[in-house]
């Protein structure tokens, strides 16, 4: 009989431990959706208006290295079009690009990942003060 409940027992440890490996790798430890190998490369747009000015903004990261420097070019839009170069940093869920375009003063985007397809954040600079902004995959 003795040993039939330690077979017994040892069932139950292999079941528990495997039920927590399980839910371990389900939550991710707490990863926010963008793991140290995830692809930010791609096209995102997002919207946003503040003070009476609307603002489109496209932009194809084509970029993004080990370390989380991140590189782009896109548009935006408002009355015009206007390109732009994207530059920054993405780690661990957090979005921090400045916005630049000859003969404007440059925009910066602070954000955290939402999940593998949306980024939200503000934007500030070139007449913005903590406009909301939202960046979706496409």
């Amino acid at each position: 009989m003795e040993m039939v409940e330690v077979m017994r027992a040892r069932c139950r440890r292999v079941l528990v431990v495997g039920a927590i490996a399980a839910v371990t790798a389900a939550v991710g430890c707490g990863d926010d959706g963008f793991g140290p190998d995830s692809n930010l490369i791609g096209i995102w747009a997002g919207s946003g208006s503040q003070g009476g000015r609307t603002l489109t903004l496209n932009m194809t990261i084509s970029s993004v290295t080990p370390e989380g420097a991140v590189t782009g070019t896109g548009t935006v839009s408002g009355s015009v079009g206007v390109p732009v170069n994207i530059g920054g940093t993405f780690r661990g869920g957090a979005a921090d690009f400045s916005i630049n375009a000859t003969g404007f003063i440059s925009a910066f985007f602070r954000g955290r990942a939402v999940d593998r397809n949306s980024i939200s954040g503000t934007l500030n600079g070139s007449g913005f003060s903590d406009m909301p902004l939202t960046l979706r995959r496409q």
